[in-house]
């Protein structure tokens, strides 16, 4: 799933202007850092640690797939032994 969510954040993102991705940044930090904590305790907890992928979103999909993918190639080795 989580997969999924990138791929398609990745397509969203490529057709927007510069303008458009500054504004999105900007309500991603207003919305974490005012996370409300009875109904978010993790996020408001751990809100100034949280990061949007930003310009290393290539990176970070490819470190998460590659990660999917042991996980994956983990499990199929134990089902065969």
């Amino acid at each position: 799933m989580l997969i999924v969510a990138l791929i398609t954040s990745e397509a969203g993102v490529g057709t927007i202007t510069a303008e458009e991705y500054e504004q999105g940044m900007e309500l991603f930090g207003v919305a974490v850092l005012g996370a409300d904590p009875g109904r978010f305790p993790a996020l408001a907890h751990f809100a100034r640690e949280v990061r949007p992928l930003g310009a290393d979103r290539r990176a970070a999909f490819e470190e998460i797939l590659a990660a999917q993918l042991a996980q994956i190639e983990a499990a199929v080795h134990r089902a065969g032994a």
